[in-house]
């Protein structure tokens, strides 16, 4: 039986092989029909948008495997069929079951390899490709709001205690990592507005650290009213000690410590349905 599961292995997967790269032509020639429409926007060229449908394969692969799986598997019983093999098989010996088997050992040959496109290849080639795309053609990743991106991080001191709550709006991601046109909103523990930071750029030092460029920060007072006066007089009192309840400064660089880090804001390169 060995023999007969090898042969029908074989056919089986000559079969699959075949409708598979023939779905994967099809689907190629329709991609570079689209991407050819985009071609000499900044520096991206036909070998650009040819490089970008290939990476794009693998991607293609983990949706069309099940199907050529199904249909280049009834073409292989069929020709078996249409020769008598099947028939000479049964009277060898082939039970129902045994070929069941068979079939489900195939099945789960196939399904690893679904399994290895579409959760290892696919991801890091659709991730190449958009960094490809976006760099030849100089732009920034597409924002999926229309007031841009936004993430949301923990605020925590020297002992990792958390502080607060921080909350990122980033406008431009661009291709070589930089983020451009940042707002930062921290608030403390009750959730009270603590500063608004402003900054035109900022790039990753390594480390969970970011240098925000061209910054304005806004500090905002929150009064807590003591025993026996109202929150009214809290106000008076801490504008009597500093002045004013906001206070807006200048400054040229910052230092920001967050979790969100380059590969945190990546996940913008990967198609979600893949």
């Amino acid at each position: 039986m060995r023999v007969l599961q090898k042969y029908l292995m074989i056919e089986i997967l000559q079969a699959v092989l075949f409708v598979l790269l023939a779905f994967l032509a099809l689907f190629a020639f329709v991609d570079l029909t689209g991407e050819v429409q985009q071609v000499g926007r900044g520096t991206y060229r036909l070998q650009h948008a040819m490089l970008y449908v290939a990476l794009g394969l693998p991607g293609r692969v983990y949706e069309l495997v099940p199907v050529a799986a199904l249909i280049g598997t009834i073409y292989a019983l069929a020709m078996l069929a249409a020769r008598s093999e099947f028939t000479i098989m049964r009277v060898s010996g082939l039970s129902t079951w045994l070929a069941v088997t068979m079939l489900i050992k195939i099945g789960l040959g196939l399904t690893l390899l679904t399994f290895v496109f579409g959760e290892l290849l696919a991801p890091l080639s659709t991730r190449m490709a958009e960094r490809i795309k976006l760099e030849t053609q100089d732009r920034a990743v597409p924002n999926l709001f229309r007031s841009g991106l936004w993430t949301k991080d923990v605020i925590k001191n020297d002992k990792g205690e958390a502080q607060g709550t921080r909350f990122l709006n980033v406008q431009e991601n661009r291709s070589d990592g930089s983020l451009h046109d940042i707002k930062i909103y921290e608030f403390d523990l009750q959730f009270r507005l603590q500063t608004l930071v402003q900054a035109k750029s900022a790039r990753f030092q390594g480390k969970n650290a970011w240098m925000l460029n061209q910054v304005s920060e806004t500090r905002f007072l929150n009064a807590q009213p003591g025993r026996g006066s109202s929150l009214v007089e809290s106000f008076q009192q801490a504008i009597a000690e500093q002045g004013t309840l906001v206070s807006t400064h200048q400054l040229p660089t910052k230092a920001l410590n967050s979790e969100v880090t380059p590969h945190t804001i990546s996940v913008l390169f990967a198609d979600p349905e893949r």
